[in-house]
């Protein structure tokens, strides 16, 4: 309140906001991040405020690329989200509770927190996916490692869970944790 020292919290209700045809570029220079997507269409809503708040979102995606160090993925791929976030200003905290990402005809679904420090951010996600092919998900590799892997065709359900955790900086990476399972299926 005024004359007192304290600030009043700002905030505001979001009943939808909608963004079409949007080009979004992200460089994070601390993490070595530089990200190119189309938004193609996207939908926003949630009760702001200016410390913490929850926003719901819910969008489709082309993929330019998003380089991390210098590698690049998901050239020209196609991305869908439907999401709720919550979001705590203050200590520089995004939750993720049962986001659902589509890939490239994947289903994925991610829980946990990215924290900002200032070294960088911290991860506490787990990744986890209910089905999907081998080749889907080799395809979505830069293009360097699917060289290496060559041409994979698989049958049966590839099931896929990537935990990430730790702190991300220039020179620092989290810890990655991958359990991959095909079931009722073979590679060739």
């Amino acid at each position: 309140t005024e004359g007192s020292g304290e600030s009043a919290d700002f905030g505001f209700s979001l009943e939808e906001a909608t963004l079409d045809d949007i080009e979004v570029i992200y460089i994070d220079e601390v993490t070595d991040i530089e990200t190119r997507v189309y938004v193609e269409n996207a939908i926003f809503s949630g009760q702001f405020s200016s410390d913490r708040f929850s926003m719901e979102s819910a969008a489709n995606i082309k993929s330019d690329f998003i380089e991390v160090s210098d590698v690049r993925y998901l050239g020209g791929k196609n991305l869908s989200y439907v999401a709720v976030i919550g979001v705590d200003m203050v200590n520089g905290v995004y939750k993720f509770k049962d986001v659902g990402i589509n890939l490239e005809g994947n289903d994925f679904v991610v829980n946990g927190d990215i924290t900002t420090i200032d070294k960088g951010n911290v991860f506490d996600l787990t990744i986890e996916n209910s089905s999907g092919s081998v080749r889907s998900i080799f395809q979505l590799l830069p293009e360097e490692y699917l060289k290496k892997v060559g041409d994979i065709e698989s049958t049966g359900s590839f099931l896929f869970k990537t935990t990430i955790n730790g702190l991300m900086t220039e020179k620092s990476a989290p810890a990655i944790d991958m359990t991959m399972n095909l079931e009722d299926g073979v590679l060739k």
